[in-house]
Formats: structure tokens, sequence, C-alpha cells
């Protein structure tokens, strides 16, 4: 899933989907967080406890993951919202300092045999 987003309802349905699809199928699940503004991604730590059959993981640019890890109001405009940013724990960090040299790529076990490989390429 890509920016799974703020709302409870929205939650819910995409957990739904999620558990249908994982009945069909065994896989792993990885959300990715294109920024870590409040509305792209508040509701996202919710799917390490609906989805209970598969891990979740989460995946955010490097910056971005600090800002998640401290709760910042300030970087996720929580504070626009005139609310609290509760602190999660990504699992993926994007776009390090090793993934931005040129033609790198590194692999994550995110299950038993299943394996990922992130590659970064950048564009001149």
């Amino acid at each position: 899933m890509i920016d799974a987003g703020a709302l409870i309802a929205q939650t819910a349905d995409l957990g739904r989907i999620l558990k249908e699809c994982l009945r069909e199928r065994s896989r792993p699940v990885i959300i990715y967080l294109t920024h870590c503004h409040i509305d792209h991604c508040l509701q996202v730590a919710g799917h390490r406890q609906t989805v209970t059959e598969a891990p979740v993981w989460i995946a955010i640019q490097e910056e971005g993951a600090n800002y998640l890890i401290e709760g910042d109001r300030q970087k996720t405009i929580a504070e626009l919202y005139g609310t609290t940013f509760p602190a999660m724990q990504p699992d993926i960090r994007l776009l390090t300092r090793q993934d931005r040299k040129r033609g790198t790529s590194r692999k994550i076990n995110i299950a038993p045999g299943v394996l990922l490989t992130l590659r970064t390429d950048t564009v001149p």
C-alpha cells in the first residue's frame, strides 16, 4: 500500500481488503509512505494491530522516519490539525545516505523466504 491515510474508516476498509488478499495468498504487507504528513500516515500503525495474518512493514525515507519516531508535531503537520501525533517506529528506511550512492542496492529479509531488494537510481 502507498500512503495508507489518516481516517479511521479508511483504515478499517483497507484492513478488511488486506485480510481478504491474505486469505487468497500469504504475503508480507509493506506500506510505503511518500512523506510523513499526518494525512498520509496517522492510522498506519493501526494496520499492525488489525492485520495479524502477515507481517506489516512501514517504509519511509530516512528523514521522515526520524520525524515519525519522534512524533514531531511540526514536521508531521499535526499542529495544523490541532492534534498530537503518536510516535511510531518505521521498519524500512528509504533513501538513506548509502542508498543515494549511485546504483546501490540492498536486501532486506521481510519474511521467511521473502527477500526485498531495494535499488536506488539517481536521475541527473
